[in-house]
């Protein structure tokens, strides 16, 4: 059992050292800090879509992305839950109002997320 166990660690470090052994990374020396160059990765100070925009920028605009695919997503969620709720009410009318409601308040929710969505890429496009 310990034998093996040596034999794998000796095996992982001979797969990690030749990995070290034969990359193709070059350094390049920025402001006294040593960053690789020449990997292939964008430059994040010019992320694509946002040229000559900066990242600041960039982030913020990911961001908001970001949290309004999960707003949509939510409202997706909140028209299945209205859905069956409007289904199991089977006939109460209190219940079958109670989805009515939630129901609006989910198109009501929908209409703000499009409404963010066109204000973002209509501000995304103002300042490219």
């Amino acid at each position: 059992m310990k034998k093996r166990f040596l034999v794998t660690i000796w095996l992982l470090a001979l797969i990690i050292g030749a990995s070290f052994l034969f990359a193709q990374t070059t350094y390049a020396l920025a402001g006294g800090i040593t960053v690789p160059a020449n990997t292939g990765l964008p430059d994040p100070a010019d992320p694509p879509g946002y040229a000559g925009a900066g990242p600041v920028i960039a982030v913020i605009f990911n961001f908001l992305g970001w949290i309004l695919a999960v707003f949509i997503l939510l409202a997706v969620i909140s028209f299945v839950i209205t859905g069956i709720q409007y289904f199991m009410a089977m006939g109460d009318q209190y219940k079958a109002e109670t989805a009515k409601r939630n129901f609006t308040y989910s198109i009501i929710a929908v209409a703000v997320a499009g409404a963010g969505l066109i204000l973002i890429r209509t501000i995304d496009y103002l300042l490219s």
